[in-house]
């Protein structure tokens, strides 16, 4: 299911799904500055969109919520809007989480939402204090 979703990560950024609609229509559409009430119909009738539960929670249910009998997953992930998930710096295995997410066609924001590379991503995940890491999964017709 990866191959038909692209990925966006932010690290402290809130939710992305308004901001990766943003960038999705205008790439789809070749505009500027979108006009949500004039694209957004078109965008969704194209096949984008976002879902929940994410592929990525059905695929990796048990890497994410399966952390073993005394361990709470609520205390590491929660829902954020469709599309979304909020991930704890300290969840046992965001590096996995990571991992996989990256094998498929990924982005990464700032906290303000500026793109970073990889590398810019992790080097603030070492400094930031109490990191929280936004996965967000648009689905579209790739």
């Amino acid at each position: 299911m990866l191959s038909q979703c692209k990925y966006f990560i932010g690290l402290n950024s809130g939710s992305l799904t308004d901001h990766v609609t943003d960038l999705s229509i205008k790439e789809v559409f070749d505009v500027d500055d979108p006009d949500w009430d004039e694209h957004l119909e078109d965008w969704e009738e194209k096949g984008y969109g976002f879902c929940t539960p994410m592929n990525f929670e059905n695929d990796h249910n048990d890497l994410l919520y399966e952390l073993g009998d005394d361990i709470d997953p609520d205390e590491f992930i929660m829902p954020g809007r469709d599309g979304e998930l909020e991930i704890q710096h300290n969840h046992p295995n965001l590096s996995k989480i990571l991992e996989l997410a990256c094998n498929g066609d990924v982005k990464f924001f700032s906290e303000t939402l500026s793109e970073i590379s990889f590398s810019e991503f992790e080097a603030l995940l070492k400094t930031a204090n109490q990191p929280l890491i936004i996965l967000c999964e648009l689905e579209g017709p790739w």
